[in-house]
């Protein structure tokens, strides 16, 4: 996996758009087979029945697809099929293939509080008593309505190892283990395992925020995470790092990685480093103010090595190439007030634009975007050796989301070096069919793909909320119907997708979330908030009861049935799977 020097390489020829001239144009189905009813009790595989051409094992692996290697006992990922026709797909610890079909935020924390004031556990607690019926009926709606595991986000008290306070709760579901966020909980120094928290970079530059990853605090705290039993888990450290029902580590969330993700929105990590102050000894994270006893900031004097080698520590040499004028490689009168190159805070003429690098010479953009690549690297490999220094059989997802179609390909190439699976943001686009390919195209890594919402605020309880951006990452309906439609058609096109090898490289999908989230107004989930299924039955004005005796209805308004066709989706997508080609 670490393909190190011809990368580095690779790196240097690369410029910031080469990657998106290999744009795969994929066709989208015209229409969705009709599905059987999924039973709703048991396990994943007792879920998972009632159609003749599947059979599952217990972590909801197809039987028909049988791995070639020799069982690891946990998940791995294999090539399967002749290269005109194959794709990508997880192996269950038994052997059978796997496409993910996750649920993002399945958790009783869901924020936002509806008119009543009140949140969705509020209603889930009157609907289940406890939160260990809870997880344990929310699991079983979830493999009912055909999804086989859990995304990230999820409450321990539906994970598959037990921790203090929480008791392992049938049924089990394969899942994603995220042991600590390294980046937030570094800057944080969570649990107090540092002198000195690690810097947010990007705090005297006002852009939320980044780990000085060249901060030996960061390595430290890393090891020391992955070491330490910070989750309470019982057993530890074998019963969470030994469990065949983990699919793999996820290390941060691209919240405290600006940088990491569109190159739109996420400014150029190099020119930020270039632009910080060398010397910190207060900062911010996220409102809270922090203090460093260490001053130190070590990625600006990372970048000022990088570039002292390149230019044989010859500012003179440096100036040349980059039109600048600094007068020295160290401080010449202070952060934005003296001369020298660890004194620039942005402002210079030179510096050009933050996140397009617009107006710099084409020596100090190929400079800093070698540098982002090193730091990018810096950060994955620390992830990588850490997590690998305590388990060394689960996948390595990486970041949710790494990025997308619009990431800057230096970050995307050294995450492939370290990581298993690109967890990608598809964020869509109207001038692409697809641009997820890309990225499967550059790096070689097969990804999963997550944060794509489906709404219908129309047809919803926040109707009267302001419509999400249709050009991020939101796919917008007028009704519940529509939106599963929507759902299935965009499953289609992923399950379709192809790289250049001729290969699928999409291992499956993470619907975002469980519930509709009030304090972001939008309806992204599978129920109301007050825990009603967008089922047509559920999420109605009339109160009563399910089969169960468990309250339903009671919402503003009667709204529609996503549901039914979310189901056939994902039972669509194994049939496919399944089918001689």
């Amino acid at each position: 996996m670490k393909r190190g020097r011809d990368v580095e390489k690779m790196i240097i020829r690369i410029t910031a758009f080469q990657w998106f001239k290999r744009v795969l144009i994929v066709g989208m189905a015209a229409c969705l087979l009709c599905l059987a009813i999924i039973s709703t009790h048991g396990s994943s595989s007792e879920a998972l029945v009632n159609d003749s051409s599947l059979a599952f094992d217990q972590f909801g692996g197809l039987k028909l697809i049988s791995s070639r290697k020799v069982s690891t006992g946990f998940f791995h990922l294999e090539k399967f099929g002749p290269q005109s026709s194959g794709r990508w797909m997880l192996v269950t610890p038994e052997g059978h293939g796997f496409w993910f079909l996750g649920v993002a935020l399945v958790s009783s924390a869901t924020p936002g509080r509806d008119a009543a004031g009140k949140y969705y556990w509020d209603y889930a607690k009157v609907k289940y008593g406890n939160s260990v019926t809870w997880a344990s009926e929310e699991k079983k709606r979830l493999l009912g309505w055909g999804f086989n595991g859990l995304g990230w986000g999820a409450s321990m008290f539906v994970l598959s190892y037990h921790s203090q306070g929480y008791t392992t709760v049938s049924p089990l579901m394969p899942h994603f283990n995220e042991h600590v966020s390294f980046a937030l909980h570094s800057m944080m120094n969570a649990k107090g395992f540092l002198k000195s928290p690690v810097k947010n970079i990007l705090a005297p530059l006002r852009m939320y925020s980044f780990p000085d990853v060249y901060d030996p605090g960061f390595q430290q705290y890393a090891f020391g995470a992955m070491a330490t039993n910070m989750r309470g888990t019982i057993g530890f450290p074998d019963a969470e790092y030994k469990s065949p029902w983990v699919i793999g580590i996820i290390t941060d969330e691209l919240d405290e990685l600006k940088g990491f993700g569109n190159r739109q929105t996420h400014p150029h990590l190099a020119w930020m480093v270039l632009a910080t102050a060398s010397s910190q000894a207060t900062g911010t994270l996220f409102g809270k103010k922090l203090s460093y006893p260490d001053t130190t900031v070590y990625s600006k004097l990372a970048l000022r090595d990088f570039l002292k080698g390149r230019y044989g520590a010859d500012i003179n040499a440096l100036d040349k190439a980059w039109a600048s004028a600094y007068s020295t490689w160290d401080s010449d009168g202070g952060w934005g007030n003296g001369q020298g190159l660890l004194d620039e805070n942005g402002a210079h003429r030179w510096m050009g634009n933050r996140f397009s690098l617009a107006k710099e010479t084409v020596a100090m953009q190929q400079d800093l975007n070698d540098f982002l690549f090193q730091i990018a690297k810096k950060y994955f490999q620390i992830c990588h050796d850490a997590i690998r220094s305590v388990d060394t059989d689960h996948l390595i997802i990486g970041p949710v989301v790494v990025g997308g179609p619009d990431t800057r390909p230096q970050v995307l190439l050294a995450a492939a070096q370290y990581l298993d699976i690109l967890f990608v943001n598809p964020h869509h686009q109207t001038d692409k069919a697809n641009p997820v390919a890309d990225a499967y195209n550059l790096t070689g890594r097969p990804l999963l793909v997550g944060s794509k919402v489906f709404l219908a605020l129309p047809d919803s309880p926040l109707a009267a909320n302001p419509t999400t951006d249709p050009s991020a990452n939101a796919s917008l309906s007028n009704t519940q119907a529509e939106r599963g439609r929507a759902y299935a058609i965009y499953l289609r096109t992923l399950l379709d997708l192809r790289g250049e090898d001729g290969f699928s490289p999409v291992l499956g999908f993470e619907w975002w979330a469980l519930a509709d989230n009030l304090a972001e107004k939008a309806n992204y989930g599978l129920l109301t908030n007050r825990g009603n299924a967008y089922d047509g039955k559920e999420c109605v004005v009339r109160a009563g009861t399910d089969a169960e005796g468990r309250p339903i209805g009671g919402e503003v308004k009667d709204y529609g049935d996503a549901i039914s066709a979310i189901k056939n989706a994902n039972r669509d997508v194994l049939r496919v799977l399944v089918a001689p080609n």
